[in-house]
C-alpha cells in the first residue's frame, strides 16, 4: 500500500499540512478501497496538540497521519490500538502498525516521498 502512487501523494499532502513536522499537531487521511480502486481521503486538520480524529468507513483499509519532528517516528501505544493498519509519516520514516499483533514495522526510509523501486 504504502507504494501506491496515491498513497504516496496523500502521505506528502498531510506532511505538508502538518508543516513538514514542525508544528506540534498531526495530519491524517483514511486509505479506501472502493471497487478495486484506491481512494485516499486527507481529513481536516484539528489543531490540537497531537490529537488527531480519523472517521473511518466500511471502505477503509488503513489510516495515515503525521508525527512531529521532535517525537519518536514509531508509532504510539495508542497509534498501534488501532483496527487497520495506521501509518506514521515522519521527517524519518514511514512506520506502519500491524493491527494483528499490535507491532508495528519500518515500512519504508526518509524515502518515502518517492516512488518505490
Amino acid at each position: 500500500l504504502e507504494c501506491d502512487p496515491a498513497v504516496i501523494e496523500g502521505f506528502k499532502a498531510i506532511w505538508a499540512n502538518s508543516g513538514t513536522g514542525w508544528n506540534n499537531y498531526e495530519a491524517g487521511m483514511r486509505v479506501d478501497r472502493v471497487g478495486g480502486r484506491i481512494k485516499v481521503h486527507v481529513v481536516p486538520i484539528s489543531g490540537a496538540y497531537r490529537r488527531l480524529s480519523i472517521p473511518i468507513n466500511s471502505y477503509t483499509i488503513a489510516v495515515a497521519h503525521t508525527h512531529p519532528n521532535h517525537i519518536s517516528p514509531r508509532p504510539s501505544s495508542e497509534d498501534a490500538k488501532a483496527r487497520i493498519p495506521n501509518y506514521v509519516v515522519s521527517v524519518w520514516s514511514l512506520y506502519v502498525t500491524d493491527p494483528k499483533t499490535g507491532d508495528s514495522s519500518k515500512a519504508r526510509g526518509d524515502d518515502w516521498s518517492q516512488p518505490c523501486p
